[in-house]
């Protein structure tokens, strides 16, 4: 058995970080061409992406940064319904 059959290959990454304060903490320092912003249970949060493919989302929550990257890209839709099942979960 070699190493490669024996771990597994993770083609995917989802990033979530959680700052200490408020100021970006998320280390992406890419430019989108596309942000919209909107909000859910009283939480602005902004989606980030290229040609409707998005693979970053920012917020800000009881005084922490938030962020979400990600290595694969989603739907505007699909981003936004993660990010807000992450508010949720806080």
């Amino acid at each position: 058995l070699s190493l490669h059959d024996a771990l597994p290959i993770y083609e995917d990454v989802l990033s979530i970080r959680k700052g200490s304060d408020e100021s970006d903490s998320s280390g992406d320092y890419n430019e989108y061409a596309e942000q919209e912003k909107t909000a859910f249970n009283n939480v602005e949060y902004t989606v980030r992406g290229n040609a409707d493919k998005f693979t970053s989302a920012i917020w800000i929550k009881d005084g922490h940064f938030y962020s979400l990257i990600s290595s694969k890209d989603m739907s505007k839709d699909s981003i936004k319904k993660l990010v807000e099942e992450i508010i949720g979960l806080n």
